[in-house]
């Protein structure tokens, strides 16, 4: 029997970037009814997390930065894993050999590279993609995506590591072309950095952790916290930050809008994000049970 339900967010559990599908938040609250777990295990750090769970007026703890901290429904960390100073010094010379802007999660905030660029083409981008959406519409998408990118605009790693006792937890890096463009990079990263481990929330971005930080790793030290081996556990995603909780978990399953590769993993697919797939995923489980 399931007794740990842990769902990534953007793509899954959002059908934007804040908004829980109403049918989602309704699932929910059955299982805590039911007495079982449900944690939200999302590349965002905890702030961003917690900004479109409190949308919804759902208290729920939260493994954040792919597995790099989690916390309990108190907002205590519970653990966490860093990327040692030494190894993100390398990492951005390289980055900055190759004239790739970086933004680095840290214990302070998000720091990045040449943020007002970034920011600016994130939003020309977004109107084209969104040209469907009145202009009020586009407006407050753009505002949130403001809230959900926020950060602090730098030009060297110095400017971030010389903070007393900041930790780094998480490394982003974006480029338009998206794998292709990427395909080089991670097999550079996989080479020269054994103790990293890259993965991927959107086509346009790569995401580096410890390796000790991946959401199946998370999962499973948060159901022990509760007694529960990882065949208690179930887990849902859309992408490529999702695969190892999807592959670890009792029953893992993946969104109707995720890639092919990601959908191989899991024991079934369930609808898209924008129609409360996760919901849909947690009923069927649930009537399996009875």
């Amino acid at each position: 029997m399931i007794k740990l339900f842990a769902s990534d967010m953007d793509g899954t559990l959002l059908t934007n970037h804040v908004e829980i599908h109403k049918n989602n938040v309704k699932a929910i609250r059955k299982l805590q009814k039911l007495g079982k777990h449900f944690i939200v295990c999302t590349g965002r750090d905890y702030l961003q997390a917690n900004f479109a769970l409190e949308q919804a007026n759902l208290h729920l703890p939260v493994i954040a930065m792919n597995g790099a901290q989690i916390f309990d429904k108190k907002h205590d960390i519970i653990w966490e894993v860093t990327i040692p100073h030494d190894t993100v010094y390398t990492l951005l010379d390289y980055f900055d050999s190759i004239d790739l802007d970086w933004q680095l999660v840290t214990s302070e905030g998000n720091f990045r590279k040449n943020y007002a660029l970034f920011i600016n083409k994130v939003i020309e981008r977004k109107k084209v993609e969104r040209n469907n959406l009145t202009p009020e519409q586009l407006k407050e998408e753009i505002k949130q995506l403001k809230i959900l990118l926020e950060a602090t605009d730098v030009t060297t790693a110095e400017e971030v590591l010389s903070i007393p006792d900041i930790k780094v937890f998480k490394i982003i890096v974006s480029h338009d072309d998206g794998p292709t463009y990427f395909k080089p990079i991670r097999e550079h990263i996989n080479q020269v950095h054994p103790n990293l481990v890259v993965t991927s929330a959107f086509y346009t971005d790569l995401e580096i952790n410890h390796k000790d930080a991946q959401k199946g790793i998370a999962v499973a030290h948060y159901a022990e916290t509760l007694g529960l081996s990882m065949k208690q556990t179930f887990a849902i995603g859309d992408n490529f930050n999702d695969v190892s909780m999807i592959h670890d978990a009792g029953i893992g399953v993946a969104m109707g809008n995720a890639p092919e590769a990601v959908k191989a993993v899991a024991d079934f697919v369930t609808d898209t994000n924008v129609n409360g797939g996760v919901a849909k995923a947690i009923w069927r489980v649930l009537e399996e049970e009875k």
